[in-house]
């Protein structure tokens, strides 16, 4: 089913870690998660990075789409202590341990993203390079949000997530964004933002509240290229791990 809809919508190519694709070409394995529920964030992405440095270099005028999941941020949160020892300790009257250990897991998912977008950027500093999540960690429900004042500490503070934009290897900064805004600044990017020009891009204006139902056939469109095999106008990679995904994949034509 997943590769069936990757396919959909136009990955190429999907690779998948070793110890559970027999069979499947692929470049990377899962590594020891012992005491870890997950792959860890950064053995997936060195191994990503050494694929994607050799095939810029020897595709260097060939436009990549490189997509990666990565499931090591979520529930229990345990870690190895002795490949990740515990180096944040929680003090005062608020005392979570499924906050504890998420922090202590962060700490380490953190320095393994620095290195990561680092040498992105030295295999290729004209890039566009996202960084997103699809949720907050559960930890004890939305009280604990809450409690640490989180974005206000109001109740809708829960649905807004960070998400980090680097263009051509500089931090840039968007208005307050939707999951289903990301295509867009990608599209608008690969044109030299000439698809804003032409397409509603609410990233590009000042934060307006969000009329849902405008995005309505948008979002049944993409749905049915997820489930209908037939040949996308881009084609691209995927990868599932142990502890996480990684898709990868390239586009046939050459951009702007």
């Amino acid at each position: 089913m997943t590769i069936d809809t990757y396919t959909g919508i136009g990955f190429e190519k999907r690779y998948y870690p070793q110890e559970f694709a027999a069979g499947y070409d692929t470049y990377f394995s899962a590594g020891d998660v012992t005491d870890e529920d997950y792959m860890f964030d950064g053995v997936l992405f060195s191994q990503n990075l050494e694929f994607i440095t050799r095939r810029i270099r020897e595709n260097p005028t060939l436009p990549l789409f490189n997509y990666i999941i990565g499931m090591y941020g979520h529930a229990p949160h345990d870690l190895n202590n002795t490949k990740r020892p515990m180096v944040i300790k929680m003090l005062g009257k608020l005392h979570d341990e499924g906050l504890e250990k998420a922090v202590n897991q962060y700490y380490y998912r953190t320095e393994a993203i620095a290195t990561f977008v680092k040498g992105l950027i030295a295999a290729d500093p004209k890039s566009l390079i996202i960084l997103v999540s699809d949720h907050l960690p559960s930890l004890s429900g939305s009280q604990t949000y809450q409690e640490l004042n989180y974005l206000g500490g109001t109740t809708e503070a829960t649905f807004l997530n960070r998400i980090y934009i680097i263009e051509n290897g500089r931090p840039v900064r968007k208005n307050t964004i939707h999951h289903y805004d990301i295509p867009r600044i990608i599209l608008n990017y690969a044109t030299r933002g000439k698809y804003c020009q032409e397409h509603d891009c609410s990233f590009t204006t000042r934060d307006t509240r969000l009329a849902k139902n405008n995005y309505r056939i948008d979002y049944l469109d993409i749905m049915s290229q997820a489930m209908d095999t037939a040949i996308s106008p881009f084609r691209m990679i995927d990868t599932k791990t142990a502890g996480g995904a990684v898709t990868q994949g390239q586009q046939r034509s050459k951009g702007p």
